[in-house]
């Protein structure tokens, strides 16, 4: 299905959003006349599609045939030489303009529903094949700064294929330094339940490893997965170590191999089987245990691939994303069957 285009200072039902940019990936995307969406054309392989999009009217589509056109189509929208140099650095340029997104492909049918945050290394409309930020497409403007540890080079580099390598040197240190920081508070409710997914492919099991995390000692938020292929979890107050809970639950975590992983903390049974974790991999779930209901968890900025509680992930890494309720199985399989041809499965 063609992604809808419109610009927006919201986030529309069944679309991303960047900016002044909504993406429609799913739901109603017309007609024109009754949505605002208009069709953005699909790019061609290793090419781009920008869109531009104003308050006052229909949607322009540039779909540049090399790099020369792409920075002249920067040059004319008034970027200067200095952001111009290259490929990459119009593309870098883009992704600070509102009005503008650049799209490698068309963006897959994704659960939208109270998606939060969604960090696509695939995409370039979230990151732009250069530089040290990564931008959130949810809609919510979140951004993450690739770290470096003490001593070291930069904790991930991107590779052209779609994902971040992680720094196998660095990422096995336990210093909270390395990885992503994120620049500010993810909107998931101290006492409510959320959902949090990742495409990773591991290269190495190793105890406590940590993907998302905002908890050096017990209040806040751990999750990532342990040596022996199931999946890491903690949850703590916000008031202290009194009442936190971490564990593991699940199996089915291996090496060498993508894997969509997510963990459903549902603090107020949504689902409707009691208030657990449930741990899921490819799309079928894996294992679930009780947590308590009523932790009022701290929810500071949490990091990703890193932190000083734990390794950070060894491996690549894809896609990170955070929804503000618990997702359903069906809404899991959703996102399943929509990227995983992606990672050729």
């Amino acid at each position: 299905m063609p992604n809808g285009v419109k610009y927006s200072t919201t986030t529309p039902s069944g679309s991303l959003r960047r900016g002044n940019v909504a993406l429609g990936v799913n739901g109603n995307l017309g007609p024109t006349a009754n949505t605002g969406f208009y069709s953005m054309p699909t790019p061609a392989s290793g090419k781009y599609i920008i869109n531009k999009v104003a308050a006052s009217g229909v949607p322009n589509f540039f779909a540049p045939q090399n790099d020369t056109e792409l920075i002249q189509f920067a040059r004319n929208e008034g970027a200067t030489g200095a952001n111009t140099g290259s490929a990459a650095a119009v593309l870098s340029w883009i992704a600070t303009q509102v009005n503008l997104e650049a799209a490698n492909i068309q963006y897959e049918s994704i659960v939208t529903d109270s998606l939060v945050l969604n960090l696509d290394a695939g995409f370039v409309g979230s990151y732009p094949t250069t530089a040290s930020t990564w931008y959130d497409i949810s809609g919510n403007g979140s951004t993450v700064t690739n770290q470096k540890g003490p001593g070291t080079s930069v904790a991930a580099s991107w590779n052209s294929s779609g994902y971040w390598v992680m720094n196998n040197s660095v990422a096995l240190n336990t210093n909270s330094s390395n990885g992503f920081g994120l620049n500010g508070y993810v909107p998931i409710s101290g006492t409510k339940s959320f959902t949090f997914e990742a495409w990773v492919r591991l290269n190495s099991l190793t105890s406590q490893t940590s993907i998302i995390n905002n908890a050096g000692s017990c209040p806040g938020y751990r999750w990532g997965l342990n040596g022996d292929g199931s999946m890491y979890w903690l949850i703590g107050p916000a008031d202290g170590c009194t009442g936190y809970s971490e564990g593991g639950v699940g199996s089915g975590i291996s090496t060498g191999v993508w894997l969509q992983l997510v963990g459903v903390f549902d603090k107020q049974n949504e689902l409707g089987a009691g208030s657990k974790f449930y741990s899921y991999v490819n799309g079928s779930v894996t294992g679930d245990i009780s947590i308590s209901p009523n932790t009022d968890m701290y929810n500071g900025a949490p990091n990703i691939i890193n932190g000083s509680c734990c390794r950070s992930m060894d491996g690549d890494l894809a896609i990170i994303r955070i929804y503000n309720k618990a997702l359903t199985s069906t809404e899991i399989t959703t996102n399943w069957n929509a990227q995983k041809s992606r990672f050729g499965l």
